[in-house]
C-alpha cells in the first residue's frame, strides 16, 4: 500500500488533529529492519490489547515491499515503505493512518506488559501535551569558554531517590530527554517535529546533540 505519510502542509493548513478525527485508544508505531519473526510476535501481542486501535509498522529495509494491511486481534496493522533517507526518524513521520491522538513509539524488540500499557496510556490522557515514557534521561548544561558554546553532559540519574536521600524525598521531577524505545506522544508532535524544522531550525540539532551525548 502507499506510504501513508502526510506531506508537510502550508502554514495555513489545518493541524493533523483537525484534519483527521481522533478516536479514543492508542496507535502503536513500530519500526523494523528485518526481524520479521519477532515483529510477528509483537504484532499479535500488542493487538491483544483492547486499547490498541491501529499498529503502524515503518519498514526501514528498502529491499522489502510492504505487505497489505491486516486485521490482528483488536487492531488493524498497516505497513509503510521506507523513505529515501531510510533512517530511524522515519517512525516520527506524521501519517493519516494515525487516527488516535495517542501514539506509542516503540522499538520492535521491546515488550511492555499490557497492564503497564494501560497505565502509561492513562497518564498520557491526563498529560496530552507532554511526552510520557519509561526511560527518562537528564543532562547538565554548561558554557564552554574553549569551544564557545553550551555543552551538555549526561547525568546517570534515575527518578527514584537514592538510598542516601532523606526520608520523604520525592522522585526526581522533569527530564531533558525521553528515550524513544517506548514513549507516548500526541500525534501533533510528530507533525511538529517533522514539519516545523524551518520554523525552529535548532530543534533537531538540540535533540541530536542530546542523543549523541547519551551514546558517548
Amino acid at each position: 500500500m502507499g506510504s501513508g505519510a502526510r506531506p508537510c502542509p502550508s502554514p495555513s493548513s489545518p493541524a493533523l488533529s483537525d484534519a483527521v478525527a481522533a478516536r479514543e485508544g492508542l496507535t502503536v508505531a513500530i519500526s523494523t529492519f528485518a526481524n520479521f519473526e519477532l515483529l510477528a510476535l509483537q504484532l499479535h501481542y500488542y493487538a491483544a490489547s483492547p486499547i490498541v486501535r491501529r499498529i503502524v509498522v515503518t519498514l526501514l529495509n528498502p529491499h522489502v515491499r510492504p505487505p497489505p494491511r491486516a486485521r490482528i486481534g483488536h487492531a488493524t496493522v498497516f505497513f509503510l515503505a521506507p523513505t529515501e533517507d531510510d533512517n530511524l526518524n522515519d517512525r516520527f513521520i506524521p501519517s493519516y493512518l494515525i487516527n488516535t491522538d495517542a501514539v506509542l513509539i516503540l522499538d520492535d524488540d521491546l515488550k511492555i506488559h499490557l497492564q503497564d500499557l494501560n497505565l502509561i496510556y492513562e497518564v498520557f490522557r491526563r498529560n496530552q501535551r507532554k511526552i510520557v515514557g519509561f526511560f527518562p534521561r537528564w543532562f547538565d548544561a554548561h558554557f564552554s569558554a574553549y569551544q564557545q558554546e553550551t555543552m551538555l553532559d549526561y547525568l546517570p540519574d534515575t527518578e527514584d531517590p537514592g538510598p542516601e536521600s532523606p526520608p520523604g524525598t520525592l522522585p526526581k521531577a522533569g527530564y531533558a530527554l525521553m528515550e524513544a524505545s517506548a514513549m507516548i506522544v500526541h500525534r501533533d508532535l510528530l507533525h511538529f517535529y517533522t514539519c516545523a524544522v524551518n520554523s525552529f531550525p535548532k530543534l533537531r540539532r538540540v535533540v541530536h546533540s542530546l542523543v549523541e551525548r547519551l551514546n558517548t
